[in-house]
């Protein structure tokens, strides 16, 4: 392929030795772009991951139920312990009607004989009903202790990776601040047509600007390359771009 005017406008500012490390610092500064992106992408992947995880919310969430059924349970217990509570005192008054001696008349004995002996089933089933609850009190508070511990263990392992996660953002931070400087370096050596040229590829090829030439291949699209282009790409006295890809090819 012939050379765009714009790459005769960068080699009308070069030498041919300049020339043939062009591609070379190019090939420098993508390998620079590659890692900057590499760093950036992980360190906003931590970002992500410094929240809650799905396991610790889970555990959390577990106890939270068990804490809120162990509260209706107790308040359960609580109003069928007054319900027994104030029915044992309507038995107690009836009883003491019964015996207290004031009462005569045998049929309204026993009608109060019948109501008592109601209350009483009554109060019995209310009974019934605490110490089943005080059954489903127990297994839940053994449950919420299970959950407690479960949370506790969760909750360490969280905040031990996310320990290890702040630590290593910091380290991508530090390592991205270099990377940023040796990019800056990089690219004031090189001239604005050049840099505009790289940028314009970067956009269309995910920042690989720069493909090696191996055994006559453009090692970005794996096509085998005309001998004439490996040839000037090798003198240096233009960039070369791979006809098919675009790359700008670089021989070592």
């Amino acid at each position: 392929t012939g050379a765009s005017p714009l790459t005769w406008a960068i080699a009308g500012n070069y030498t041919v030795g300049v020339m043939a490390n062009l591609a070379k610092q190019l090939l420098e500064l993508q390998g620079v772009d590659l890692e900057l992106n590499d760093k950036r992408g992980r360190i906003q992947a931590i970002a992500g991951q410094l929240v809650e995880s799905e396991a610790l919310i889970a555990a959390r969430n577990d106890v939270a139920r068990v804490e809120g059924l162990l509260a209706d349970l107790r308040k359960t217990q609580r109003d069928e312990e007054a319900e027994a509570a104030d029915v044992g005192s309507k038995v107690k008054a009836l009883e003491g009607k019964l015996y207290g001696g004031a009462i005569k008349n045998s049929k309204e004995l026993s009608t109060i004989q019948s109501e008592a002996d109601r209350l009483k089933a009554t109060q019995r089933t209310h009974e019934d009903k605490v110490i089943d609850i005080m059954q489903q009190i127990e297994a839940a508070q053994s449950e919420l202790k299970a959950g407690r511990e479960k949370l506790n263990d969760v909750e360490q392992g969280w905040k031990s990776d996310q320990s290890g996660l702040l630590k290593e953002k910091e380290e991508m931070a530090g390592q991205v601040t270099g990377l940023e400087k040796q990019r800056d370096a990089l690219r004031a050596g090189i001239l604005a047509p050049v840099l505009e040229l790289y940028d314009s590829i970067a956009g269309s090829k995910q920042g690989r600007v720069v493909a090696r030439v191996e055994r006559g291949t453009c090692q970005g699209c794996r096509i085998n390359l005309p001998v004439s282009d490996i040839q000037r790409a090798r003198m240096g006295k233009d960039l070369v771009r791979c006809s098919n890809c675009g790359r700008i090819l670089f021989v070592s």
